[in-house]
């Protein structure tokens, strides 16, 4: 990421004018690692937050955003609200590099009323959380879940029902993969576990 890269998409995106679009930030690399400047942040939150039909942050991009630590699920809401804020209308917190028996995300949906609060519609999507054969845990998880969000929304459902069901299909990619050893590092994704025949109309 740089600054002139995400001014190229902003323009792209108001030249264009889709009818939605899904961000995953992508700062934090699995390692910990940040993967861009604050310069470039600063650019992200204010030219794509507002073009963006949901900003999808694990907790470790959620923390460098917002400049405190997010590790509890008492905390999902609040930094929510902190990123509607910055600019976010819809923001899914992933929860999955929580440690805990489940996997825990929250879906925060803001409405905008004249003169009035915004109003917040919350869904909590939990579950079990997989274990699998390798030993880094699995990678790729967070650019699925954001492509399949935008997949669902281009089949018509809406936001809610969008993100669940992209939620059901990474959960059982992860499962597909449990048996999956690919190197010594983290384990892949199975996006193929259930190939379907496409029918032209």
């Amino acid at each position: 990421h740089s600054p002139e890269i995400v001014a190229v998409v902003a323009d792209a995106l108001k030249k264009y004018e889709p009818s939605f679009v899904v961000l995953d930030p992508v700062m934090v690399a699995t390692s910990g690692d940040r993967l861009i400047t604050p310069q470039t942040q600063e650019h992200i939150v204010g030219t794509l937050f507002p073009l963006a039909t949901i900003v999808t942050p694990n907790l470790d991009e959620l923390s460098w955003l917002i400049g405190t630590t997010v590790d509890s699920w008492t905390q999902f809401e609040e930094s929510a609200k902190a990123l509607h804020a910055m600019g976010a209308k819809n923001v899914l917190v992933k929860g999955g590099h929580m440690k805990s028996p489940n996997l825990m995300d929250m879906l925060v949906e803001f409405t905008t009323r004249p003169n009035a609060q915004d109003a917040i519609a919350i869904t909590e999507i939990v579950k079990p959380r997989i274990h699998t054969q390798n030993l880094h845990g699995t990678h790729g998880t967070g650019c699925t879940l954001s492509s399949a969000i935008a997949c669902f929304l281009a089949l018509g459902y809406p936001l809610k029902a969008a993100v669940k069901g992209a939620q059901d299909y990474v959960y059982q990619a992860i499962s597909a993969a449990v048996a999956m050893r690919i190197g010594n590092g983290h384990g892949p994704v199975n996006h193929s576990f259930s190939p379907q025949s496409m029918h032209l109309q």
